[in-house]
């Protein structure tokens, strides 16, 4: 009886309590924050260049990931995943920017989107 209580007192506080982030800045924060001195200064051709080679970055990170993931324990991994998170935010920033200038009436700054049908 006391450890059906006790399991149930647990999910009841694990399911109350929910998740927490591990992203230090959320995205309503990012949208608040300015952006970082060397994306505004940099040109649109310079954006557009380091936005494709971090889409290179990331996805071979994740390729390497996921082909390391069926590897037997006690093989030697180095694994780059911490630098995602870096990743992924310099991506979002020069989004922002590239939207901005988009938006002000620079018609080189294109972005790549896509349609969900």
């Amino acid at each position: 009886m006391n450890r059906l209580l006790a399991v149930t007192v647990l999910s009841t506080v694990t399911l109350l309590c929910g998740c927490v982030t591990l992203d230090p800045e959320p995205t309503a924060t990012l949208r608040d924050t300015e952006l970082p001195s060397h994306i505004v200064a940099a040109s649109t051709a310079e954006l557009t260049t380091r936005r494709a080679q971090i889409d290179k970055m990331i996805f071979g990170i994740e390729r390497e990931v996921e082909m390391k993931a069926g590897l037997h324990m006690g093989v030697a991994i180095h694994d780059d995943r911490s630098q995602l998170n870096e990743l992924y935010l310099e991506a979002r920033h020069i989004d922002r920017e590239l939207l901005r200038r988009w938006n002000s009436g620079d018609g080189a700054a294109r972005m790549e989107t896509v349609k969900a049908y």
